[in-house]
């Protein structure tokens, strides 16, 4: 099992430190482009949350165009819709032939992560599912990230189905044991259709990657199958991020490109390259995304549902590729798959101890990285959450509860995380103790809001511990009014 752990503040230096209702989604004005056919403020998350959409500009194309689509995560601190200069590099983009979205995600929560993480294969989902009406290439989708958005796209584009995030409890200032999540929704909507990248483009989040961070990366987190990454840096040594490095060490593609900047948080388009004279940020930027996104030379690798782990006895696995017409062939041998390998066509059954290998061969393309799932042995069982509701109603001063219920397994831990707290109209609120509680050993929550407002969290349930940890997990929106 792949999890990361990170402590109760994750912290990402906000692009801006402003209280203005002009940061909130919900007043959000979407630039329009003459050369594009927009559609904006369009739902792509659940009815309680109408006030996050999503903005997609299709460049001027024939009818029957399948273009490439890159989506924008924009910045803020994970407080507030920063999106200062990007209106620019969509243009830019537009002209380059390319479908630009930009999605919102969870805002203002006290532990962005998984929620955000979710938001944004939501939005990838989304894109795919609808890729017909919006021109889109299915199989030729990538994301840029500023800030808060390079954090959202670094730890979406890795992440699989048995990705598991970790938050330390912590009560009155006291640390306690470990809570776990899962990385993505395990029963997302347009759940038929893949979240997977093709690649994508980071700063990094506020500055470089390295070990003083909080948001460094377990390095059992990575695999040679991810997509393609691409960032920069201004070491005058010369000297390559944590993070790329760790990826190349496992055989991840990673590109990196030295700037002549102060800060690699978001830096200017035009900033001076020191690798090629004469290139700026974008050039590089649209050098990586033509290459990796428009024009791929590799098969995107598949996605192996569930991605190993512990498993109680024979368990049916699903392989799902980005390309419609691709073949995917796999071994359950831990050998490298080869084009004579069994071709997918059904589920496959496993047993603990399997380890399943796949591949994608596409016409025109290189057959992609192997993607590779090992599945242990476990006495556990999985649960599964079976309290249907996901959204609900609640009056400030009046106490609120709901119980939450699991099947499947005993012994079940409840988590929560995400935005627990009222304000959704301010970026970046005070840290404040919560007015939702959830009871760890029993899954009831509860508490009495104080004020208006709108809560969006995740709720999970979870057995077992360390590297032997099974759980589930669904969104939640608690709607407060007077």
């Amino acid at each position: 099992m792949r999890w990361l752990a990170c402590l109760l503040e994750l912290l990402c230096a906000p692009a801006m430190a402003m209280a203005q209702d002009r940061y909130d989604p919900a007043n959000y004005k979407p630039p329009q482009f003459a050369e594009a056919d927009c559609h904006l403020r369009v739902p792509f998350l659940p009815e309680a949350r109408n006030w996050e959409r999503i903005d997609v500009y299709v460049p001027k194309a024939p009818a029957d165009a399948k273009l490439p689509c890159v989506i924008f995560f924009y910045g803020g601190g994970w407080g507030g819709k920063v999106t200062g200069g990007v209106t620019a590099e969509m243009k830019e983009l537009l002209a380059r032939g390319y479908v630009v979205a930009m999605p919102d995600y969870l805002l203002g929560a006290s532990e962005p992560v998984p929620q955000t993480i979710w938001d944004g294969a939501a939005a990838v989902r989304f894109l795919r599912a609808n890729s017909a009406k919006y021109r889109i290439d299915p199989e030729r989708i990538g994301a840029w990230g500023f800030s808060a958005g390079g954090w959202l796209a670094q730890y979406l584009a890795p992440s699989d189905s048995s990705t598991l995030w970790a938050i330390e409890e912590r009560s009155g200032g006291k640390r306690g044991q470990m809570m776990f999540f899962p990385m993505l929704d395990p029963n997302p909507a347009n759940g038929d259709f893949s979240a997977r990248l093709t690649a994508f483009v980071t700063d990094w989040g506020a500055g470089r990657l390295d070990e003083k961070r909080m948001h460094k990366w377990n390095p059992s987190w990575l695999s040679p199958d991810d997509p393609p990454v691409f960032t920069c840096h201004n070491s005058a040594e010369g000297e390559v991020p944590l993070g790329p490095r760790m990826l190349r060490a496992v055989g991840g593609v990673a590109e990196v490109v030295q700037l002549d900047v102060k800060n690699t948080h978001s830096p200017n388009p035009r900033s001076p390259s020191r690798d090629k004279p004469g290139w700026t940020w974008r050039q590089h930027v649209h050098d990586f995304l033509d290459r990796q996104v428009k024009n791929p030379t590799v098969a995107t690798a598949p996605e192996i549902l569930p991605h190993g782990g512990p498993i109680g006895g024979p368990t049916e696995v699903t392989l799902r590729s980005v390309h419609p017409a691709g073949q995917i062939r796999y071994t359950t041998d831990g050998s490298v798959p080869t084009a004579t390998s069994a071709r997918y066509d059904r589920p496959v059954t496993v047993k603990p101890g399997t380890t399943l290998r796949a591949m994608v061969i596409r016409d025109g393309l290189q057959p992609s990285r192997v993607a590779t799932a090992v599945f242990t042995a476990t006495k556990l069982a999985r649960p599964r959450i079976t309290t249907p509701q996901r959204a609900f109603a609640a009056k400030v001063g009046r106490p609120f509860e709901v119980q939450f219920a699991a099947e499947g397994a005993e012994g079940v831990q409840w988590n929560i995380a995400g935005k627990l707290g009222v304000t959704r109209t301010r970026t970046n609120p005070p840290r404040e103790e919560p007015w939702l509680t959830m009871d760890r050993k029993t899954g009831r929550l509860c508490g009495t809001p104080p004020a208006a407002g709108v809560c969006v969290f995740v709720v999970s349930a979870a057995v077992g511990d360390g590297d032997a940890v099974l759980c589930d997990g669904v969104s939640v929106v608690v709607t407060i009014t007077e």
